[in-house]
């Protein structure tokens, strides 16, 4: 309810997540001769390998659109790939330039971190082999992360957001604050796949059928679940706790919100097979009151005010800087 996102550019936050997937190789002096370069910024060239990574985790979030884009557009995606880069360039120079100091043991911790993510040392190295990266270079980004970072909050963490301000915001937008409908239901539910048999099938429908029946002579919904149900609820007596329309399949949601507390639903088939659904309680559609979201709303604001001032310092850093841009 609280938006807690949604910035269209690249989100300078108080912290930065850093994990292989998006480590990139240091900038290198704009002398060094075999480099290929996509940008030189106050003399520090980035290399092609750096914005190349950028680009491959793009193309790997986002696979399924590739297809339709247009170059022109590709070549937008680019362009503001290559800005993040020269920003967070930008930013790390100024880190510098204001004699921030990440010390060695922190990088250390948070390399350890990093490793924790692989089953060992040995798959940690292979993988970082993968993408052309040695464990200096990513020593030197996690320092180069943890200097920006700080940077950021040396300028701006004593933000604040007053109680006025966060009353405000909720004020004057209340749409964002609504809790929907909301039902809690459990399942007893015998698994079907797309391709099994038709003698397969209507086994399950038979096991589905009985379970009905046994439910029909009074026995109880949660003991009959955990020792029949296939599901992953099952240890939980088939509860599946509260959702709201669009978190479970169309057919199991629109008889789940059709009944009332206590009700027991006749067979319902989805995909993952057969269900008999019990409804066990229900929430109306509320505006949640300000007291309940001042905290989170007050650290979104803080984070808004953040971005906006770091969003400010890059463009004086750009409007400062000498860079020169080449498109691959």
């Amino acid at each position: 309810m609280v938006p807690m996102g949604g910035h269209k550019r690249w989100t300078y936050s108080l912290f930065i997540f850093l994990t292989l997937v998006v480590l990139l190789s240091p900038a290198v002096s704009a002398e060094e001769e075999g480099k290929t370069k996509v940008a030189i910024i106050n003399g520090s060239a980035i290399g092609k390998d750096e914005f190349d990574r950028e680009m491959k985790i793009f193309r790997g979030r986002y696979r399924d659109r590739l297809g339709s884009l247009k170059d022109s557009e590709m070549l937008a995606i680019k362009k503001k790939i290559l800005e993040g880069i020269i920003e967070r360039e930008l930013l790390f120079q100024e880190s510098k330039r204001s004699c921030i100091r990440v010390e060695d043991g922190t990088i250390r911790e948070q390399l350890a971190k990093i490793k924790q993510q692989y089953p060992n040392e040995e798959t940690f190295k292979e993988v970082i082999k993968r993408v052309n990266l040695t464990e200096e270079q990513v020593i030197f980004q996690i320092r180069k992360g943890l200097s920006i970072q700080r940077l950021i909050s040396e300028r701006f963490d004593k933000i604040e957001v007053t109680e006025v301000e966060a009353k405000a915001y909720y004020d004057t937008n209340k749409e964002v604050f609504k809790a929907p409908e909301e039902v809690r239901a459990s399942h007893i539910l015998i698994k079907t796949d797309p391709g099994m048999d038709a003698s397969k099938r209507a086994e399950a429908r038979n096991k589905i059928e009985k379970v009905r029946e046994r439910l029909h002579k009074g026995e109880d919904f949660a003991e009959l679940a955990k020792e029949v149900s296939e599901g992953p609820s099952r240890s939980r007596g088939g509860d599946l706790g509260y959702f709201r329309k669009g978190q479970m399949v169309k057919a199991f949601e629109d008889v789940s919100f059709a009944m009332e507390p206590g009700q027991v639903s006749d067979i319902v088939e989805t995909r993952f097979g057969y269900h008999i659904i019990k409804v066990t309680g229900r929430r109306p559609e509320k505006v949640v009151e300000f007291d309940d979201v001042k905290s989170k709303l007050k650290d979104y604001l803080k984070s808004r005010k953040i971005q906006e001032g770091v969003n400010k310092l890059v463009a004086s850093l750009k409007e400062k800087a000498e860079i020169e841009r080449f498109i691959p």
